[in-house]
């Protein structure tokens, strides 16, 4: 059998195995199966065929949010806090180790279907990205006087004299809008104001809000990656309401789960990212049926 051409029949039932041999069918050369149980010739195949992949860096520079410094792009992939499943999906998309549709085969908005096109520039989930930074700049400038007020008090413990704290953060709150080659790495995306040393050191809510920028930004490209699963494989809509209906429900599980409950962040998360909009749709069209991430990644 002619592995680089021919489709397997299950791919009449499986139409995600279609996008993966199409992908596939780029490369040059495969590895016979009977081959990988070869330790030997296995690693000389990959060490041949695999070079270093070159992380997705934002091209659009900004004063209010940018990559760890001084930690390799991959590690930090690797040291992400979020849930396993977001974990995965956003590793997978880093690599564009997805199925993705062409212009070929049924692209999405007449474009290839690449990651960065998936998570910050379709046209499907705009709606939803839509409501997604506007509302963390406002839990920010909410936040902020009591970061403040947390740093400034640390700072007067200390015995010996510590330079006033500014009456400004050292970095400006991110804008409600984002650049779309953002998106792919944004919980890779440290907030600066509250991610500098002197900040993160003396302030525990800093802190605690820029590991629930992880969980939850890690967690709202995971259900971009679900929703254009189910459009593509059960012809299956989601509607803004369904995004955000999914993305409540989980953050409430296990984004809450990460902040002490008798905190000023708790009550302001819960009361700005956690509360839905008001209703664009009758309520029967507002219901998420399964919001569970279980069976919408292909295998």
């Amino acid at each position: 059998m002619d592995l680089q051409t021919t489709i397997p029949e299950p791919n009449r039932h499986k139409p995600y195995l279609h996008d993966l041999a199409l992908r596939n069918s780029e490369g040059s050369r495969f590895l016979p199966f009977n081959e990988w149980q070869h330790i030997s010739r296995a690693r000389k195949f990959l060490q041949a065929t695999s070079p270093a992949p070159r992380f997705p860096t934002p091209t659009t520079p900004s004063d209010a949010l940018s990559l760890p410094a001084g930690t390799h792009q991959w590690k930090a992939v690797e040291r992400l806090i979020a849930i396993p499943q977001a974990r995965s999906v956003i590793h997978r998309l880093l690599l564009q180790n997805v199925p993705r549709k062409t212009t070929n085969n049924g692209g999405c908005c007449n474009t290839d279907e690449t990651a960065a096109h998936l998570v910050g520039a379709c046209a499907y989930s705009s709606s939803f990205r839509a409501q997604y930074m506007p509302k963390w700049t406002t839990l920010g400038k909410a936040i902020a006087p009591v970061i403040r007020h947390e740093v400034a008090k640390s700072l007067a413990s200390l015995p010996q004299p510590s330079p006033p704290l500014p009456v400004i953060l050292p970095a400006p709150l991110p804008l409600p809008s984002l650049a779309p080659d953002q998106w792919l790495v944004l919980p890779l995306l440290e907030w600066r104001a509250f991610a500098h040393p002197s900040i993160a050191k003396n302030s525990r809510t800093a802190r605690d809000f820029c590991t629930l920028w992880q969980v939850a930004s890690s967690y709202m490209i995971n259900l971009q990656w679900l929703a254009r699963n189910d459009r593509t494989y059960k012809n299956d809509q989601w509607s803004a309401c369904r995004f955000e209906a999914a993305f409540i429900t989980q953050m409430d599980k296990y984004g809450l789960a990460l902040v002490s409950c008798s905190s000023q962040l708790f009550y302001m998360f819960k009361h700005i990212m956690l509360t839905p909009s008001a209703p664009s749709n009758p309520p029967h069209a507002q219901q998420a049926e399964d919001v569970s991430p279980s069976s919408r990644l292909p295998p």
